[in-house]
């Protein structure tokens, strides 16, 4: 079974961090500083195979980005990774489209096949690990997450958490198919769970 979370965040995002460099904003000076410390630390772990050192290091990593920017997270990505580390959860993988189709962000200007609602990215990390996609589904809290969903053939489930309730008034307006629709992040994944079980 995989599950993919699909969180899609704003370039607005890497604008509102370098106007925090550029006006020496205290907040993300220190929090770079932190970054700058815990990404030598994590390259250290690696080189001398501390993987557990490794997944903690993220985590104080993660942290320290959140203070750069407002919109880095979101309830529904910080209700994930609470309920992932206290479930020892891992991660497979990461992946990330840089590209935009109308932003002015230079050569990453581009309408590709990796941005949701195009499921480049899901297919690259099917190939990746050997998945079984029939038994895959995508969790999001915005129509183009479940419309990724859709436009690769997998289960997709809206929870109401983060955009979801708004994504859940626009729903009638769309064509997205939801298949199942949770009030948070736990409810969604007892349903996945329910559901292999028959």
């Amino acid at each position: 079974m995989s599950v993919f979370f699909s969180l899609e965040r704003s370039f607005h995002i890497i604008e509102e961090q370098v106007q925090g460099y550029v006006k020496k904003k205290q907040s993300v000076i220190r929090a770079l500083d932190q970054l700058k410390d815990a990404a030598i630390q994590m390259k250290n772990a690696v080189l001398q195979g501390g993987l557990n050192d490794f997944g903690k290091l993220l985590h104080y990593a993660w942290e320290y980005k959140k203070k750069m920017a407002s919109k880095i997270t979101a309830p529904f990505i910080d209700e994930m990774y609470e309920i992932a580390r206290k479930k020892d959860a891992h991660l497979d993988g990461v992946y990330y489209c840089p590209h935009h189709p109308i932003e002015e962000i230079g050569r990453y200007k581009e309408d590709c096949w990796c941005r949701e609602p195009n499921p480049g990215m899901l297919e690259k990390a099917a190939k990746d690990f050997d998945l079984d996609l029939s038994k895959s589904y995508v969790i999001g809290d915005q129509l183009t997450n479940i419309k990724l969903g859709n436009n690769a053939g997998y289960e997709t489930v809206l929870v109401l958490t983060g955009y979801g309730k708004e994504s859940y008034r626009k729903k009638g307006n769309s064509e997205v198919r939801v298949s199942f629709v949770a009030d948070d992040l736990e409810r969604a994944v007892l349903w996945i769970l329910d559901k292999e079980k028959h």
